[in-house]
């Protein structure tokens, strides 16, 4: 009897859904499967998992992007420079604030509403290919399916170290 509850308690450690991120957002992100295995007071906490994790990949968007705007806007930054320029720091910061909080609610926005209308839709079958449904629905919900193509991976191992 020990034993079987030792087994039990690593099993329940191991696949430990309320904890650990990469099983909510790999079954929320799951067609056949969406929200059909959590609570009703879990989906909160689940759903604020996904908009960080969607923050985080637009930022690196963001972050990856901005380099090759960089070399490209170079000549326009030069002939712009005086108009650029503030009277002082405060006012330099508060522009830059205000764009980033206005980029965060746009973010947000736009994955709560992809959110929203992908919970609407029915699951599929079980025997579907998620990923031929994340192709199919791409252009649908842009931010999802990238996140999809993140956490919908085969581990390397299924042996736990």
């Amino acid at each position: 009897m020990e034993m079987i509850a030792l087994m039990e308690n690593d099993l329940n450690i191991r696949f430990d859904m309320d904890h650990n991120k990469i099983f909510t957002l790999d079954t929320l992100l799951d067609p056949r499967y969406k929200q059909q295995f959590f609570e009703a007071e879990d989906l909160i906490t689940i759903r604020s998992q996904f908009f960080v994790e969607s923050l985080k990949n637009s930022m690196s968007d963001d972050d990856s992007d901005s380099g090759n705007d960089d070399l490209q806007s170079t000549s326009t930054d030069k002939n712009n420079i005086e108009t650029a320029t503030h009277k002082n720091f405060w006012q330099c910061y508060q522009n830059f604030a205000s764009r980033k909080i206005q980029e965060f609610q746009d973010d947000k926005s736009s994955s709560a509403h992809e959110l929203q209308s992908y919970g609407a839709l029915p699951v599929i079958k079980r025997n579907d290919d998620p990923f031929q449904w994340w192709s199919r629905n791409s252009s649908r919900y842009p931010e999802m399916s990238r996140m999809a193509k993140v956490y919908l991976c085969c581990p390397a191992s299924s042996v736990y170290r």
